[in-house]
């Protein structure tokens, strides 16, 4: 069986003890009524870690003693047993959820005339609107859907009288739609830094100006995104950021952990980018961002703390100096790395402290066994590259590696403009700095302080200072 085969992939992604409710699911006769399928199912599972060593020809053959094998009837038969895996899922998913499974049946029990389920279902949802649950979009989500149930409950009772339902529908469809629109805002901005896309937001002033007069419909959280927002959209207010990180330190203990981590790296990138432009403070400001999101552990996938938060560390400890407490955070910290890229970033990481600790060679026997496979890696390991070169005076191998650089930064497109420009001005002052003699040292200076878009400019201004 091939690789890449539909049911290869589904029986891969399930854990040992869904595979155990999936067996009993494909076992019932509401949901299969083929029991060839229960049969194969066990066959599979029990070889799913090797099924791209079966063959279908010799598995046919298992199930189905004595029948010629028949290609289309196999092809059938795992189609069948694929949309019984996924029908699992979503109904595990739904019934594991009362947030979606309550409504359903408050229209259920309503549409059939069934008013002692209908009262039962409707305190359960007014139990978990009233529940210290976070308040977000799922929250929301639901709040709308049961008022709505209520309202046509109201409705179908044909009653001449005030409805309270129907105010609860309109107020929290205002709550969702404004919540669920600043996220949906600030990720698109968030994006536009990064890769080239044309993302229109739909906000306007107006739009802003009646979220404020709402006064956010009393929810923080909605409060929190447009801060986010008005800091992305305005980033040379600075005053903006300070607003969104006071509150950020003001809500973080009640937020729901989703956007939480959202807010956290927002506030984050929003420190890296002042950081490329010159604002060496800011460096501080993530570094102390990053701490507190890995104690809180946002930072983590499937349980293991991300490579790119672990490198944004070293990269931020070690700008600001702090040599030994770096050194300690990649030992502590490196074992809650994935095991599949763990040494990479590791690797990785432990160059970088090595280049700025003087240890040349040690940081390129480390770089030695960086895979470039990520976009990030590569940049990050060819100016590092770059440096030792010129530390060491090597410049034929430095500016040999230079126009290979920059030749990769122009054609790829994949890019975003803004960090394709900070690598490019990086290359072009190296090539300056390079040259036996530097005609107009002023003006090499007064660039690398002052160009926008420029990576490892305290470096470079340690170099010229060094050329001189």
């Amino acid at each position: 069986m091939k690789r890449d085969s539909k049911i290869v992939q589904l029986l891969a992604a399930c854990e040992p003890d869904e595979l155990q409710a999936l067996k009993r699911f494909v076992a019932s006769p509401y949901f299969n009524r083929q029991p060839i399928l229960v049969d194969l199912l066990g066959y599979l599972s029990d070889r799913r870690h090797n099924l791209e060593q079966l063959d279908a020809v010799e598995v046919y053959a298992e199930l189905l003693p004595g029948q010629p094998y028949d290609d289309k009837h196999w092809r059938y038969l795992l189609s069948d047993l694929s949309t019984l895996i996924e029908r699992f899922w979503t109904i595990e998913r739904y019934e594991s959820d009362e947030h979606r499974m309550l409504p359903d049946l408050l229209a259920i029990a309503s549409e059939k005339g069934l008013d002692k389920t209908y009262r039962q279902a409707e305190r359960r949802a007014a139990a978990l609107l009233e529940s210290p649950e976070p308040r977000n979009t799922t929250f929301f989500e639901f709040a709308i859907k049961s008022a709505e149930q209520s309202y046509l409950h109201f409705t179908r009772q044909k009653l001449r009288r005030y409805d309270p339902g129907l105010q609860s529908v309109s107020d929290n469809l205002d709550r969702y739609y404004f919540l669920q629109k600043l996220r949906y805002a600030v990720a698109m901005l968030e994006n536009r830094q990064i890769l080239q896309g044309d993302y229109q937001t739909g906000i306007s002033p107006s739009w802003l100006q009646h979220l404020e007069a709402a006064d956010f419909f009393g929810e923080p959280l909605i409060g929190l995104y447009h801060a986010a927002l008005l800091a992305q959209v305005d980033e040379n207010d600075e005053s903006l950021f300070h607003v969104l990180r006071s509150m950020l330190l003001a809500q973080e203990r009640s937020l729901p952990e989703e956007d939480l981590r959202s807010i956290y790296q927002l506030a984050i990138n929003y420190c890296a980018r002042k950081i490329r432009h010159g604002k060496d403070a800011f460096a501080s400001e993530a570094l102390e961002l990053y701490n507190s999101g890995i104690e809180r552990q946002l930072f983590n996938d499937a349980g293991r703390l991300s490579p790119w938060a672990f490198t944004n560390v070293t990269k931020l400890a070690l700008r600001l100096k702090r040599f030994e407490w770096i050194e300690s955070f990649i030992m502590r910290h490196g074992p809650n790395l994935a095991e599949d890229f763990r040494q990479n970033v590791l690797n990785y990481n432990l160059a970088e402290l090595y280049f700025y600790t003087n240890r040349y060679d040690e940081a390129m026997q480390a770089l030695n066994h960086v895979a470039m496979n990520d976009i990030n890696y590569y940049l990050g390991a060819r100016v590092l590259l770059v440096k030792i070169y010129f530390e060491n005076d090597e410049i034929n191998a430095l500016l040999s590696l230079l126009s290979a650089f920059m030749v990769f930064l122009k054609r790829n497109k994949k890019i975003s403009s803004n960090i394709k420009q900070t690598y490019l001005n990086f290359c072009t002052t190296v090539f300056q700095l390079s040259k036996p003699e530097i005609k107009n040292r002023e003006k090499l200076r007064e660039s690398i302080q002052i160009t926008p878009l420029l990576t490892d400019r305290e470096w470079l201004m340690k170099m010229l200072v060094r050329h001189g």
